[in-house]
């Protein structure tokens, strides 16, 4: 066929450019559980409290790929079933769940449950387990 033939069979107008519904609700759900994630990984880092980096940590790319993968994840899934918003969700949420996981695994362990260590302040002879090889807590 000619050019202008196959130009007349080809309406762009005609093209359906809205996603469905079910689409966009699938491409918002990656988006919520790849943000909501770096969230909870943010939340976590304050609640636990400095080193947020330290060297050959991956914590910030876990943060960037999280964000931006999950945000284009939501784009790409929110137009249609594809191969690459599949793989770009999943890539989102990973780098999500790894954030996370770098920033419970950075934690220390809290105090030892003993007797001799309390939350009350030392007294003016010194924390009860001082005389232990290891502090106690963090009021020694």
């Amino acid at each position: 066929m000619s050019a202008p033939a196959d130009a007349a069979r080809w309406n762009p107008r005609r093209v359906p450019a809205r996603p469905r519904t079910s689409d966009r609700v699938r491409g918002i759900c990656v988006l919520a559980v790849a943000w909501s994630l770096v969230l909870a990984a943010v939340i976590l880092a304050a609640v636990i409290g400095p080193p947020y980096a330290v060297a050959g940590d991956l914590s910030i790319i876990y943060l960037g790929y999280a964000v931006v993968w999950g945000g284009v994840a939501c784009i790409i899934v929110s137009r249609g079933p594809t191969i690459t918003g599949v793989i770009l969700a999943a890539q989102g949420i990973g780098a999500g769940l790894s954030l996370l996981f770098t920033v419970l695994l950075r934690a220390e362990p809290g105090p030892p449950s003993s007797s001799a260590c309390s939350r009350t302040p030392p007294t003016a002879s010194g924390c009860p387990a001082r005389s232990r090889a290891s502090p106690c807590c963090r009021c020694c």
